[in-house]
């Protein structure tokens, strides 16, 4: 089984893991966002830092549920990067995660925006 390392854009201290589906192999590599379900309700764009290989029970662990990204949006590079940054600064990655993206690549709302052009006067 495969599961998907990822940096949730909250300033918690540890990285999670959230399991592939068959589908989601050929995709998920490092740098790549998922949507992934973090609590009862929330939902959130987190970032693929590796893809690992478990031999491991797997139970516990949620889905990734979609693939936001057909390419990774921050190398491997950033991905070190974003590491150092937030053991020199005391802070978390994903704070550093939050602080490094721009708001166009981040979803944390509930919020669904839908354009309905039939709805628009002439």
């Amino acid at each position: 089984m495969r599961v998907a390392e990822v940096i949730v854009p909250l300033p918690l201290e540890r990285l999670f893991h959230y399991t592939l589906s068959d589908e989601d192999l050929e995709t998920v590599r490092p740098g790549v966002r998922v949507l992934v379900q973090f609590g009862p309700r929330k939902e959130y764009a987190a970032m693929v830092t590796r893809v690992l290989e478990t031999t491991g029970d797997t139970d516990g662990l949620k889905p990734i549920l979609q693939v936001l990204d057909e390419r990774p949006v921050i190398t491997e590079a950033q991905l070190v990067l974003w590491s150092w940054m937030a053991s020199y600064y005391l802070c978390s990655i994903g704070e550093v995660m939050n602080a490094a993206l721009p708001p166009g690549l981040k979803l944390s709302s509930q919020s669904v925006v839908v354009f309905y052009p039939e709805v628009l006067p002439d």
